[in-house]
């Protein structure tokens, strides 16, 4: 073998060494994956303690091992929109549905972010996005957001069929049958906003607002005496808050 041929086999095999070691530098697209999953649970678990600053960080590699992934993204818009870092959380929220257009629950997720920031009309076209998708599996969020969205924007009929879906949906979600208790007392039809908050009651019955929005019905249908009866459980449940002094002063005006 000549010297020259034997240099050529050397830095070929240099070559292919050098390349193996590139290969085998870095985590395999499984191990990232699972890297990505393993931070994602602690994040999940941070966000639920109410520790977004904490779940940020786990986001943060976690978004390093998978940069395309959407449901990252939508979890670093939760955890932003819980630190209020309110332009990150709406950057977030858009890159997800950018890979995903399809992501239902971060279209969703937008739509009850601008909803909190008082931009109901962009809630409102981030919430058609999230209802389009026919195999959204949680609908339910998506119409009751839509329907306050829509309450909020003085469209009561179209606030008032959205929450009906919602509620015909999922019967013991307490948030829409509350909402169309408020957009029905809204319209005056009081016996039925009695009704949707005796139902979210029979849920959750230390729900504050609840019972002083029953009580006000009431008291527009004349029925002090049971107007009295929800006007002290919503005082009992929170002397001190806004909606405790409130009922207070109906008390009194009813003794």
């Amino acid at each position: 073998m000549s010297k020259s041929f034997a240099r050529g086999v050397i830095i070929v095999a240099a070559i292919q060494c050098f390349a193996v070691l590139q290969v085998g530098c870095g985590p395999s697209q499984e191990a990232r994956r699972k890297q990505a999953e393993s931070s994602q649970k602690l994040a999940y678990a941070f966000l639920q303690e109410k520790q977004p600053a904490r779940a940020l960080v786990e986001l943060g590699k976690a978004e390093a091992a998978m940069p395309a992934d959407p449901e990252i993204k939508n979890s670093m818009g939760l955890a932003f929109w819980a630190k209020r870092e309110y332009v990150l959380a709406e950057k977030k929220f858009i890159e997800a549905v950018a890979l995903d257009e399809n992501y239902s629950e971060a279209w969703n997720n937008l739509g009850a972010f601008y909803i909190d920031q008082a931009q109901y009309d962009k809630a409102v076209s981030a919430l058609k996005k999230a209802l389009a998708n026919i195999l959204y599996p949680t609908s339910e969020r998506a119409l009751a957001n839509m329907g306050w969205a829509l309450y909020k924007l003085g469209k009561l009929e179209e606030a008032k069929k959205s929450l009906t879906e919602a509620t015909e949906i999922a019967p013991n979600f307490a948030l829409a049958q509350k909402n169309l208790g408020m957009v029905l007392q809204e319209m005056g039809d009081n016996p039925g906003a009695v009704d949707r908050f005796d139902r979210v009651l029979k849920i959750y019955s230390l729900d504050q607002e609840t019972h002083f929005s029953k009580a006000v019905s009431l008291l527009r249908q004349n029925d002090r005496a049971q107007a009295r009866v929800s006007f002290e459980e919503a005082w009992k449940l929170g002397p001190t808050t806004d909606i405790g002094k409130s009922a207070r002063n109906y008390l009194d005006l009813l003794k």
